[in-house]
């Protein structure tokens, strides 16, 4: 028996369509969550290294209430404003693929299409969060 990691509210939400407003209402909650999670767990590590919100704000050009407000809660966060924010802390935002199927699969009409197997190098290891890209942790460059 095939057992999944979702929580019961993305059980089976591929055979839906459209998809329930509340079941992506969820997603679009938990995005947000995640996303506030991930920069605020990145600005304390900048504050442990004397970060702080007044030259955030000086870096953005925006009040340091501003920050703060950004900071403590995600709100209505845009793509726009959460990448300047990451900037400003010292980093840049990277996104993951996480498929709802364990297996890389997923139904299209009558049709079952699966995803190409990768062959990812070894040094790949599938994130389980975003994460945030800083230049002076890695060589790489995008």
């Amino acid at each position: 028996m095939t057992t999944s990691a979702l929580p019961d509210i993305l059980t089976n939400i591929l055979d839906e369509a459209p998809i329930p407003a509340d079941k992506l209402a969820y997603l679009v909650a938990r995005a947000k969550i995640r996303l506030h999670d991930l920069i605020l767990r990145r600005f304390e590590v900048a504050e442990d290294k004397g970060l702080d919100q007044a030259t955030v704000a000086r870096r953005l050009g925006v009040s340091r209430a501003r920050v703060s407000q950004q900071i403590g809660v995600p709100g209505n966060w845009t793509i726009e404003s959460a990448t300047k924010l990451a900037a400003a802390i010292g980093g840049e935002i990277d996104f993951h693929w996480m498929p709802f199927p364990p297996e890389a699969e997923i139904k299209l009409g009558a049709k079952t299409v699966s995803d190409p197997p990768e062959q990812p190098s070894e040094a790949f290891q599938a994130p389980d969060e975003i994460s945030l890209i800083n230049p002076e942790e890695t060589d790489e460059r995008p």
